[in-house]
Parts: C-alpha cells; structure tokens; sequence
C-alpha cells in the first residue's frame, strides 16, 4: 500500500510538472510573425477575469491559418480558488478546438477539447495556513495554536483551539475531552475529492492525551465534510476528482 501510495504521488507530481516542461520545450516554436505574441493575447485576456499572480501560456500549432493547435498550455501562478491562493494551476488543452481571431473579436478565451482540459493544483502548507487564517477572519475565529504538515499519505495537525469557537453539536460531542474550555491535541487526516469537493477522514484524533473513539470521529466527519468545495475558474470547465498528499504539497487534479 505505502508503494502503491508512493508511486502515484510520485506519478501526479511528474504529470504535473512534465507536461509543463513539454510545453516549455516545444511550445511557441511554429508561430508565424503575424501570431508570435498570441500566447501573451491569451494571457492578456485571461487576467481580465482570473485573480492570479502571473499567467503563462504555451501553444504548439498545427495549422494557423485556421488557428489549430495541439495543445495550449496555460500556467496560473497563486490563482485565487475562493479564499484560497494555489501555489500553481496547470490547465492543458490536448488537440482543442479554439480561434484566435474569435477571442481577438470577442475579448474573452473559449477552447475545447474533446476529454475536456486536463487540471492540475498545487496547494503548499503555508498557502493551506493562510486559508485557515483567513477562514478565522471571516468568520470571527480564534485559535490559540494551528500548525500543518504534509506527511504523505495524510495531513498531520496540531491544536489548541478554545471551545467556544466550536458549533454546540462539536461542544457536546467533545466535552469529556476538555480541558479548561479547550480542545488541543493532534490529528492526521487522509484526502480525498469528487465533483470539485475535498473530503478528510481522519486517521488518528487525540485530544489532551485522549484517543477520540471512531464513531465520535465518524459523527465528526459527517459534520465538517466537505472540508472545501473547489471553484471552476471562469472560462475553465472541469472536476477535480484526486487528491494527493505530497512531501510540499496537496496535489489536487482530474
């Protein structure tokens, strides 16, 4: 199982990184004069309309004239998913159907393909921090203490969050696991995801030296999830569908 785990971890971190480098190689090469500042176009016009950091865009033609490519490659570097900042987002379109003259004409990018683009997510644990600490903003919680670490195959947690920043469901279900109106300890969760959701299910709750019993956890579980639910970034069109937690990284893709 560790292998197993090991080796698709490894698999969706190649994915996401080669096809990147794939296009670095060998995009842009074929474009005429007339059509050399086309992956900037894209650009241009995508950030009119994404929240990100920076965009890249990498195009391999096939036949300009009617504006045919075999893929487009674009790469959003901390594109806003929510309230949440995503180190990188990949999205490559294989063999798309899509007109340059069209988007110059209407001012916004429209491509298919037909499996649909091909997405993948990178989220680092300092942007996961900055995720609970604007969900704390946002909804007026505190914590005494929130750490974060990727230890693959699960996310590891420590915390020290006092109770009354607790829904009175999660009060009840924990209060002989209190200590002086707080609830601390450790847990490690796996992840999962289906239909643009994120889904934890945790592996191991201890809270002030207590082993939380599974059904508590179960009950926990079915309170909380799903855990963050993934925006599709207008014009995109997918469905995260995988999660995997890497040594820097949480992996989320189709």
């Amino acid at each position: 199982m560790k292998m197993g785990n090991s080796l698709r971890t490894r698999q969706s971190r190649a994915w996401l990184w080669a096809c990147w480098v794939a296009a670095l190689l060998g995009g842009n090469l074929g474009l005429t004069a007339a059509n050399a500042n086309a992956p900037d176009e894209v650009a241009t016009v995508l950030l009119k309309t994404l929240r990100c950091k920076r965009i890249e865009v990498q195009m391999d033609p096939i036949d300009l004239a009617r504006s045919q490519f075999s893929r487009i490659a674009i790469k959003l570097e901390g594109a806003r998913l929510g309230g949440l900042n995503a180190d990188t987002m990949t999205v490559v379109y294989t063999n798309p159907e899509f007109s340059l003259d069209e988007m110059r004409q209407t001012g916004k990018f429209r491509a298919r393909c037909p499996a649909g683009p091909k997405v993948g997510i990178l989220i680092s644990v300092a942007s996961l921090k900055d995720y609970f600490d604007y969900l704390g903003v946002k909804y007026h919680k505190k914590y005494n203490k929130l750490s974060v670490k990727f230890s693959p195959p699960y996310i590891e947690s420590e915390f020290d969050i006092p109770s009354t920043e607790f829904s009175k469901f999660v009060r009840t279900l924990l209060t002989k696991y209190m200590r002086q109106n707080t609830v601390g300890g450790y847990a490690s969760v796996k992840i999962s995801a289906r239909e643009n959701k994120v889904f934890c299910s945790p592996e191991k709750t201890i809270i002030h030296h207590f082993l939380i019993p599974n059904g508590v956890a179960q009950q926990l579980e079915k309170r909380l999830n799903p855990v963050f639910i993934v925006p599709v970034l207008d014009p995109f069109s997918y469905t995260i569908d995988h999660a995997t937690v890497q040594n820097n990284y949480l992996y989320l893709g189709n």
